[in-house]
């Protein structure tokens, strides 16, 4: 994740030089849009695949048929997407690009990647296959750099770009594809609600977690629209600020597939342990790095990204915040997901949505308000987390040897080891 994290940052630099401040601000919404709709929607496939996949090796049943479910949901989500992206192709391309009905393609090319890599990392996660979830973060990681070092020694346009970040994935989920399949071993058919239970409440959830995510750029967009050095800079400083959330991301694979064995095997004191250890690392991660943005992310924003001196001190300090609070979220949505508490995880992004929305009531210019809502949004849904997964654990009641719960397993048994001899 490392590798993913430093490609991100020398493509955003890449472009940053090579483009002007409007193509620039094309650029930054897009990869804010990516972030937020892509992941918003086919993160949940991963984490479901990622669940159940674990949850059936763990009782020694096959996934492969759960894996053929799966690809079919991500087949058609993704054919719905890309639907309703053509039908309102002109209002969108005029809210966030100005009219350039170029960026909606783009954006449309970028779903089909993020469906495929998404599936692929939950099929890759569950089996515990951390080495080939690493080959496709690197893969994806080595294409975007290399794109974009051809496109800035080429002088490439936005739509270049663009295009580069869209499509950099796919090859990277190829290399990956005879792994996935030599891991897939047949078993008992997919139940009707094994990947489908809470999964509507999930994408709600994942969906608006982006959204407080990159609400700075896209609500800076909505905002002033026509402050084009706000906006580009806006995503650099946001790349900067979330090192520690690009760091923990690969983590919080393994993390959900601990946290789902333990509470299938009833083990609360071990999903609390876990689930402790985490949360005190990455809040003690976050806040220095937030510390250390706050004394030199303007200077390295603006040398490393080529972005315009709009952002200072204090702007850093917010953004920061926000950050903190969104990446001890993370955390917690990976132990509320695992004990089976998709509606406290929905809850919990609604109220931090809906924090998102008192920008306009805030004092200040625009990158005042968008800072300020964005840590109001990120620490409103971490509080419901907490107060949710409290309640979520007093549920907790299994104990070690009795059946997976309902919500991994529902109607299945698990496979009898070699005892017919």
């Amino acid at each position: 994740m490392a590798a993913s994290a430093a490609s991100s940052y020398i493509f955003l630099a890449a472009a940053g030089r090579a483009l002007g401040h409007d193509d620039m601000a094309a650029i930054s919404v897009l990869w804010s849009v990516i972030a937020f709709a892509g992941i918003g929607l086919f993160f949940p496939v991963e984490q479901e695949l990622t669940r159940v996949v674990a949850a059936r090796t763990a009782a020694g049943l096959g996934a492969a048929p759960a894996i053929r479910r799966a690809l079919v949901n991500a087949a058609v989500m993704l054919a719905v997407v890309l639907a309703v992206l053509a039908a309102a192709a002109r209002p969108l391309a005029d809210l966030l690009f100005n009219g350039d009905r170029s960026m909606i393609m783009v954006l449309g090319a970028a779903f089909v990647g993020w469906a495929a890599q998404h599936t692929a990392r939950g099929i890759l996660a569950g089996y515990g296959n951390f080495r080939w979830y690493a080959v496709q973060l690197t893969a994806d990681a080595v294409l975007r750099v290399g794109f974009a070092a051809a496109l800035l020694i080429g002088n490439g346009s936005a739509l270049m770009f663009g295009l580069a970040m869209a499509l950099a994935p796919l090859p990277a989920v190829a290399v990956c594809v005879p792994a996935m399949i030599r891991a897939a071993r047949p078993g008992p058919p997919a139940a009707a609600n094994e990947l489908r239970h809470g999964f509507g409440v999930l994408v709600v959830s994942t969906t608006l977690a982006q959204a407080v995510a990159n609400a700075p750029v896209v609500a800076a967009q909505l905002l002033a629209p026509h402050n084009a050095p706000l906006v580009a800079a806006l995503v650099s400083a946001l790349i900067l600020v979330r090192i520690p959330q690009f760091l923990v991301s690969s983590m919080q694979a393994s993390l959900l597939v601990d946290l789902t064995s333990r509470h299938t095997a009833g083990d609360r004191a071990g999903f609390r342990h876990a689930l402790r250890g985490n949360l005190l690392m990455v809040a003690a991660l976050g806040t220095f790095w937030a510390l250390v943005c706050a004394g030199i992310g303007p200077v390295l924003n603006e040398k490393a990204f080529a972005a315009a001196p709009v952002l200072g001190a204090l702007d850093f300090t917010l953004l920061g915040l926000g950050a903190v609070g969104h990446l001890t979220a993370i955390v917690l949505s990976s132990g509320t997901l695992a004990a089976g508490g998709h509606r406290v995880q929905c809850v919990a992004w609604v109220a931090g949505a809906i924090a998102l929305g008192i920008a306009p009531l805030l004092p200040g210019g625009a990158a005042l308000q968008v800072e300020l809502s964005y840590a109001a949004a990120a620490w409103t849904a971490t509080a419901a987390l907490l107060i949710g997964l409290r309640l979520t654990m007093r549920r907790f009641t299994a104990t070690a040897g009795e059946p997976p719960s309902e919500m991994l397993l529902d109607g299945m048994e698990p496979r009898r080891a070699a005892n017919t001899a």
